[in-house]
């Protein structure tokens, strides 16, 4: 499990628990349980977007991983931005919230690839309670 939770006593510590910024499909993630991230208000428009993963400009490959739990004012469980184009094979999105996307949110030019994804139990409290893509 791969936690915000930093110190473990029930608070989030950290704001994205991974990113896969900066990435292309040969950085892999497999096998995780991502929880427990909450992004921040602020001026930077990255740092309250993608609390469970962000992907800024980048296009990781996950597989059998797990996004519950976390929290943002977009994406939730990952934000992807700047023609992030992630590749998610038996991914699933669960309990994640958001002010849009609760579950992920695309944004400029991002076109996640997904095969056996899922999606529920995210909330978002303006639109997009699971998926919210803009382009």
């Amino acid at each position: 499990m791969l936690s915000g939770d930093i110190d473990q006593d029930d608070t989030t510590d950290a704001m994205h628990v991974t990113t896969g910024s900066g990435t292309n499909a040969t950085a892999v993630l497999e096998g995780f349980t991502i929880t427990a991230g909450l992004t921040k208000t602020g001026s930077n428009f990255l740092n309250y977007r993608g609390g469970g993963m962000i992907n800024d400009g980048g296009s990781p490959t996950l597989a059998n991983v797990s996004f519950s739990g976390n929290s943002g004012a977009a994406g939730g469980g990952m934000f992807n931005n700047d023609n992030s184009s992630p590749t998610l094979t038996n991914v699933s999105f669960s309990g994640n919230s958001a002010e849009a996307g609760g579950g992920m949110y695309s944004y400029y030019n991002s076109s996640p690839i997904l095969t056996n994804v899922s999606f529920s139990g995210n909330s978002a409290y303006g639109r997009g309670g699971d998926v919210q893509l803009l382009q």
